[in-house]
């Protein structure tokens, strides 16, 4: 499912608390709820949807074999967190970060195969990064 350009706009300035409402993902910068670099806000970030799969030993043909994933995640740079966020219900999710290269690992809230399972991303110098992730539940 491929999120409409506008609506991740929204979701985007009301990450950084220029709006009312809910976000589709709880976003905490440095854990803290702070801009995820010094002064300034960020216009860049990085969004997407997070699905596990198989979600049964044997998958058929229009049947879905994956599920939207919702969980805790922790997103590092240099061995440091720098921002926490949880994907929603429907597995989105939506972080500010500053341009560079992160480390997104779930978090001990997550089940125990999904923990292992990182994702190094680079966010790029403007907009949002998009990125899909598959965890491997391990049924086969």
């Amino acid at each position: 499912m491929r999120i409409h350009r506008r609506y991740v706009t929204a979701l985007f300035a009301l990450a950084l608390g220029c709006g009312g409402g809910a976000t589709p993902a709880a976003v905490k910068p440095n854990g803290v709820g702070s801009a995820p670099t010094g002064g300034g806000s960020v216009s860049t970030g990085l969004e997407g949807t997070a699905h596990r799969s198989p979600t049964r030993p044997v998958c058929r043909l229009n049947a879905p074999c994956s599920a939207p994933f919702s969980a805790s995640f922790e997103v590092l740079q240099a061995q440091r967190v720098v921002a926490r966020f949880q994907s929603d219900p429907a597995g989105h999710f939506l972080v500010p970060l500053a341009p560079g290269t992160y480390t997104i690992v779930p978090d001990a809230s997550a089940p125990l195969l999904a923990r292992g399972q990182v994702q190094e991303v680079t966010v790029g110098p403007s907009g949002l990064t998009h990125i899909d992730w598959d965890f491997d539940t391990g049924i086969r």
